[in-house]
């Protein structure tokens, strides 16, 4: 997949492009489907319950299979590659119940008048990574604050979504943790050189100051956050995580 993504089609017989696409889209469709076996094997293994009785049995957890996926057919001669990532979230609450946000912008357009955006603590998994061992490495190196991952309540829910960042097209898969802390000041001496480019300031938030980011035109992801922080506090105050909730 990763030599189509360099051919022009314009450069093909017509029969091979038809050829070549038919076998791309069996490709994509089954990394898709292992893909997304994968992603539920990940979220259930996090399962307390899961985890106390060795219901995941011993074998080593299993790995995304990856490859340059685009978002049409190479019969469609679109060019545009599309970069599969994993993400752990923290959504990281205080005493009162507000949650930390922080302010960034796409750094490829650094020097221009980048949108800015509003979203939670988090990063991609590495290879190897549980979601929470991932999601309290995120949490240590964005704000300071080190927990240990069993400590993280979920992953409590899922958002998928396909944006661009840094020159790149991602499909992005997040699964959301929870965890309630003392109001403190993060701190910024664990961000890595593309956070530092990208994040630039951060703020506490309830449902009502959400709404007023939202009201004067700034984006918050994920979409939905105002409306959850409240089942996100009972999360955080012991109530038993459900099904994984989808969110957009």
């Amino acid at each position: 997949s990763a030599a189509l993504a360099a051919v022009d089609p314009a450069s093909l017989p017509a029969g091979l492009i038809a050829e070549l696409a038919d076998a791309e889209a069996r490709v994509v469709l089954a990394r898709r489907f292992h893909n997304d076996a994968v992603r539920d094997t990940l979220a259930l293994a996090e399962r307390p319950l899961v985890r106390l009785f060795h219901l995941g049995g011993t074998a080593g957890l299993p790995s995304y299979f990856e490859i340059v996926e685009r978002p049409h057919a190479l019969a469609h001669g679109d060019h545009g590659v599309l970069n599969h990532r994993t993400s752990a979230r923290v959504v990281l609450l205080d005493e009162t119940g507000a949650v930390l946000l922080l302010r960034g912008s796409d750094p490829a357009l650094a020097g221009q008048p980048a949108p800015k955006w509003w979203f939670t603590v988090g990063g991609e998994v590495q290879q190897g990574e549980r979601l929470a061992e991932a999601a309290a490495r995120e949490l240590a190196e964005e704000t300071g604050l080190r927990v240990a991952p069993a400590d993280l309540v979920g992953p409590v829910w899922r958002r998928d979504q396909v944006f661009e960042f840094n020159g790149s097209l991602i499909d992005s898969e997040e699964f959301y943790f929870v965890y309630r802390t003392r109001r403190f000041e993060p701190s910024r001496t664990g961000h890595t050189e593309l956070e530092r480019s990208y994040i630039h300031g951060h703020r506490w938030c309830d449902a009502a100051d959400i709404a007023q980011l939202v009201a004067a035109g700034e984006t918050v992801y994920p979409m939905q956050l105002s409306g959850l922080l409240t089942d996100a506090a009972a999360l955080a105050g012991g109530r038993a995580p459900g099904p994984l909730l989808s969110i957009r």
